[in-house]
């Protein structure tokens, strides 16, 4: 994410998507200089840059040239001066997009950037964030998810931090959107105990290998596939009542089960993919839930069971 550092006290600001500076209050950043106005300028990112806009009485200064009451690309080791005062100077030390962040409750200039979602390991448990497809960001451990909101505050190893939102929408509906080109392929055992997963995009693969949160995917993309044979489209196809996926998978794997096992196939299953370089941060999504309900998130899919040969696309 983008930051800018002050030339004379190191202090370090990262840049939101829209980072108001002046000498008013409401400002992003504040500057109680004379010759500041009160809604000084705006720095923005938009199609991929970083944009100065000046709106002041006075102009600011871009490496030493005058922009007034236009806008202009900044990049990485830019001089930004405000003021004729030296500690209203900063310097564009990275102009990377923006992004989400957690920042220390205490120490505010200790950060954690989240431009790919995050996974934190705590002792034998792990916390992991990403995105839902509703855009929205999740916190997810074995307990179960949560949904953050700007301003929420998180516990990562004992530590209080602070959520920041910081994206554009259309950055992160880019990201989501990628899943589409995924197509997982299940291969079965013939006592159907054993299931592996592998993720193809293109030519490459993810493997999520052979393990026991795969049996729930096997029974998300079964159901999924019914839905499709009976008609329903691809929105409403596949949901499944937590109830029933509880009860079915009971049989399946003989023994009973109850909403933190299926909640901790999800999680185990997630933090795999957070570990798959470089796309599977990309489909946290593999399962979905809304309101008690899972479904599987992918619309492509393949199950191969012996010499059988199954495939179903959207």
């Amino acid at each position: 994410m983008a930051v800018l550092e002050n030339v004379v006290d190191g202090e370090r600001m990262i840049l939101f998507c829209q980072h108001s500076i002046g000498r008013d209050y409401h400002n992003r950043c504040v500057i109680q200089e004379r010759d500041v106005s009160r809604n000084h300028a705006i720095i923005h990112w938009e199609n991929g840059n970083w944009y100065l806009t000046d709106s002041s009485r006075n102009g600011t200064l871009l490496n030493q040239n005058m922009i007034y009451h236009s806008s202009t690309i900044i990049k990485k080791n830019d001089i930004i001066q405000f003021s004729i005062y030296k500690r209203t100077v900063w310097k564009l030390i990275d102009d990377s997009p923006p992004s989400s962040f957690l920042e220390h409750k205490t120490f505010s200039r200790s950060y954690i950037e989240l431009r790919d979602g995050a996974i934190f390991l705590e002792n034998n448990d792990a916390k992991i964030l990403f995105r839902n497809s509703n855009s929205d960001w999740v916190i997810h451990d074995q307990e179960g998810e949560k949904i953050l909101i700007d301003g929420e505050l998180c516990i990562i190893d004992d530590e209080e931090y602070i959520f920041v939102e910081n994206e554009k929408l259309e950055e992160t509906s880019r990201k989501i959107d990628f899943s589409e080109e995924a197509c997982i392929k299940l291969q079965i055992s013939n006592d159907e105990e054993e299931v592996t997963a592998r993720i193809h995009i293109n030519d490459f693969i993810l493997d999520l290998g052979t393990r026991s949160y795969n049996l729930l995917l096997l029974y998300l993309i079964r159901i999924k596939q019914d839905d499709r044979v009976s008609g329903l489209n691809e929105e409403a196809s596949g949901w499944v009542d937590c109830k029933d996926v509880i009860r079915d998978l009971s049989k399946e794997v003989l023994k009973e089960i109850d909403d933190f096992y299926i909640n901790n196939l999800i999680y185990r299953l997630r933090k795999k993919l957070m570990e798959l370089e470089p796309y599977g941060h990309l489909l946290m999504n593999i399962i979905e839930r809304k309101k008690g309900r899972l479904r599987c998130g992918l619309s492509k899919f393949e199950i191969h069971k012996d010499y059988l040969f199954i495939t179903n696309e959207e």
